[in-house]
């Protein structure tokens, strides 16, 4: 029983996170949002994203590094505000 109890915590939060995650990637910037997507779901190359959204590779690159920054920074502050909240994000 113990077992179960513990999992429901555990996917109560891991539930708890993807959502801020989602919540953190509608707050980017489109472009950010558009290019970090571009590379983390459809794996697409700098380049192909670079000749997709008519930039640089470099800014492409770039630009992934910012939002990748940018999402795990509001992922530590969603992991410091739980045990703040009781729990609740």
């Amino acid at each position: 029983m113990l077992d179960t109890r513990i999992s429901a915590q555990t996917q109560m939060e891991q539930s708890a996170e993807v959502r801020a995650v989602l919540a953190a990637l509608q707050q980017l910037p489109e472009m950010e949002r558009a290019v970090l997507l571009m590379r983390a779901l459809d794996e697409m190359p700098y380049e192909e994203i670079a000749e997709t959204l008519r930039i640089s590779a470099v800014s492409a690159r770039v630009t992934v590094h910012r939002a990748r920054l940018k999402l795990m920074q509001t992922r530590q502050a969603w992991r410091e505000a739980v045990p703040a909240a009781g729990g609740k994000p």
